[in-house]
């Protein structure tokens, strides 16, 4: 995260491990030139592959066409995979977003806007809202 203003994921990061394990997975994909349909495919691929090595966890996609919910609903989401004792994992695409065969590893599709964010933007947002959620969960008073 180069830009200065990215570095708020870390204060929301911090946060959460007070309370949870938290790991962010970045894929690192080879480009080949200006060739965008191969990233897009690469990246995917990459995704699907360690979606896979979870086949215990609970796996949530975010795109543009999910399921648009508040931050109570989200909340109340969480606290469901919490309460199952299973490891939850968000997918987060890269600037092209998920294909097809990733959205189907997904039990979940969930949308923040169906505007398009930047990839490092709605990480951000995300860590935020996973704090949000945290603190309605807990009852503690940041939620609004």
């Amino acid at each position: 995260m180069k830009e200065p203003w990215l570095s708020s994921a870390q204060l929301y990061i911090k946060r959460l491990l007070h309370c949870h394990s938290v790991q962010i997975y970045e894929l690192e994909v080879r480009h080949q030139g200006n060739d965008e349909i191969h990233l897009f495919r690469e990246e995917n691929r990459l995704l699907q592959e360690r979606i896979k090595k979870l086949p215990a966890a609970v796996v949530w996609g975010f795109h543009p066409k999910g399921l648009l919910i508040d931050t109570e609903g989200f909340a109340a989401k969480m606290g469901a995979v919490r309460d199952s004792a299973r490891d939850l994992v968000l997918v987060i695409g890269g600037s092209h977003g998920l294909d097809e065969n990733t959205l189907k590893l997904c039990q979940q599709k969930f949308s923040f806007s169906p505007m398009i964010f930047p990839h490092m933007l709605f990480r951000v947002m995300l860590l935020e809202q996973l704090y949000r959620s945290h603190t309605i969960l807990a009852g503690e008073p940041y939620h609004k």
